[in-house]
């Protein structure tokens, strides 16, 4: 079997939304599969700084050959940054000032800080996670380093979504991550031109690339390789533009689909 390079996305694919852990059948498959001359490369939505929470040390661990970060704005290749977009400091004050008019919570997310609300107002019961996990590596809006690669946004009732979108969709591509998120991405920034950038890199062919993910933020990175796999549990309408449904996480389905496409073949 040719060499391939398979890339998989995070929350809800590798880490157990149930449980927060990443089952030990997924490192075993991810090892054997790396065993047998594979790559495996994280391809996720958050940025390189939102690797290095106490949450992501089990994933670091796994001992991954590339990171693709913040869809497409940085690529880790062993180690070396081959590509790292950071939105200008203008446009991220820009974004700021949009997210207070529009009455929107939302984290501008940097490369080496994350920045937050922190004036106090109450937030919505579904953002509190965020303020639980990020309050104390985050920096407030108003900080005079503000700066981001990507921007994550939760609406509520209050919220003017028509008019943010009309604001900054000259320069940002909204995904609706449903349930009220949305990722917020410059243009030309996407899990698929990562995975371009880092083939082109490595000297391998499309053809040669698997994606393993289960949310509406992936479909650029399923329907971008050749082969596309969907977790057992995935967002709605997943299934019709995956090649496979594997099992959930929590019935090892890293390792089944691995194992379905024979990559860990002892």
């Amino acid at each position: 079997m040719e060499r391939k390079v398979i890339f998989f996305d995070i929350d809800g694919t590798l880490i157990s939304e149930k449980t927060g852990e990443v089952p030990e059948s997924a490192v075993e498959a991810i090892h054997k599969a790396q065993k047998n001359g594979h790559l495996a490369v994280i391809n996720t939505g958050r940025t390189f700084r939102l690797l290095h929470i106490k949450e992501m040390e089990k994933v670091l661990e796994i001992g991954f050959d590339a990171f693709i970060c913040g869809c497409g704005t940085r690529i880790i290749y062993r180690g070396e940054t081959l590509f790292h977009r950071s939105v200008e400091e203008d446009m991220a004050r820009k974004v700021v000032n949009a997210l207070k008019k529009y009455k929107i919570n939302g984290i501008l997310e940097g490369d080496r800080d994350l920045f937050m609300d922190k004036s106090g107002t109450k937030c919505p019961e579904k953002w509190q996670i965020f303020n639980d996990l990020y309050l104390e590596v985050s920096k407030s809006w108003d900080s005079p380093e503000v700066s981001m690669d990507k921007l994550y946004t939760m609406v509520n009732p209050e919220s003017d979504l028509d008019g943010f979108r009309k604001e900054l969709e000259g320069d940002f591509d909204f995904i609706d991550r449903e349930r009220g998120f949305y990722e917020i991405v410059p243009h030309g920034c996407t899990k698929a031109s990562g995975i371009q950038k880092l083939i082109d890199h490595l000297g391998i062919s499309l053809a040669d690339t698997i994606s393993i993910g289960d949310s509406n933020n992936d479909l650029p990175m399923l329907t971008y390789t050749a082969v596309s796999i969907a977790m057992g549990r995935h967002s709605e309408g997943l299934q019709d533009k995956v090649d496979y449904i594997t099992k959930t996480v929590e019935e090892d389905g890293i390792y089944h689909a691995l194992s379905h496409y024979g990559l860990i073949a002892e």
